[in-house]
């Protein structure tokens, strides 16, 4: 299946299209049939398929259209199939969302354990004024550390109409100066949902008070922020501290032990 994702921007009121291949893999012929079908992203980026009979603004798979409704591949053959969507003319700006499934089922019935389903998904934007904002709305970080590497988890909601591409960046400083800038990943974002971004730290020389301030900006170029401290200390910091904290123990009690036989 090429590809397994479209992205399209189109106009209410006007239509585009684009071709997907589909390659029988399989050491027998199959019979593909097209579905299309709706879907909603929940937190955890967890995906739900429904065909029409939700209501969900975000639905688009009565606009999408497969020029094929069934067709037979041989063994290792390969077909692009066009896919095309219309926007009517009153719809609101934002984003939609189907998935053009293929199900395939072998022709010979000897081969009935081997049906397959797969799809692509067809993401659209209906460009126009709306909204693309978003806010933090979670900042895990460790309070104290022994040794790395550290494990950030950022969870950033996107509020807006729309989906868009974000990434998270810290910068990591200590009481005297700038000590890291790091990014994660870039994530995509789906309307009202609330996605977890993690960022790692990949360090092992750790010692003292550290500040990490996130910012991650929206579809709208708003940047976000907060702010996190915690201690970190290096493994072979704390074995300093330890040896130095027993000679300092051990001194002592020498001292102690002369001033009392004197």
């Amino acid at each position: 299946m090429d590809p397994v994702k479209i992205e399209l921007d189109v106009f209410a009121g006007q239509a585009a299209s684009r071709e997907i291949t589909i390659t029988n893999q399989n050491p027998f012929a199959v019979t593909i049939s097209p579905e299309v079908m709706n879907f909603k992203v929940s937190e955890n980026s967890e995906i739900h398929w429904y065909i029409g009979a939700i209501s969900d603004p975000l639905r688009s798979s009565a606009w999408l259209e497969v020029d094929e409704k069934s067709f037979v591949l041989k063994s290792g053959e390969a077909k692009r199939v066009g896919v095309s969507v219309a926007i009517p003319a009153d719809t609101q700006p934002g984003g939609r969302y189907a998935t053009v499934f293929f199900n395939s089922k072998p022709v010979d019935a000897q081969n009935k354990n081997a049906d397959v389903r797969a799809g692509t998904m067809v993401i659209i934007n209906v460009p126009g004024a709306i909204s693309k904002a978003g806010n933090i709305v979670g900042f895990n970080s460790p309070l104290f550390v022994i040794g790395g590497p550290l494990d950030f988890i950022v969870k950033f909601a996107n509020t807006g109409k729309t989906h868009y591409n974000t990434k998270a960046t810290l910068k990591i400083s200590n009481l005297f100066w700038n000590v890291a800038n790091i990014s994660s990943d870039q994530k995509f974002l789906y309307p009202d949902v609330i996605r977890e971004i993690p960022i790692k730290w990949n360090t092992a020389s750790l010692f003292g008070i550290y500040t990490a301030q996130l910012s991650v900006t929206d579809g709208q170029g708003v940047v976000h922020t907060a702010e996190k401290h915690f201690v970190g200390v290096s493994i072979k910091y704390l074995a300093l501290l330890i040896a130095l904290g027993f000679i300092a123990w051990f001194g002592r009690k020498k001292l102690l032990a002369r001033k009392s036989s004197a």
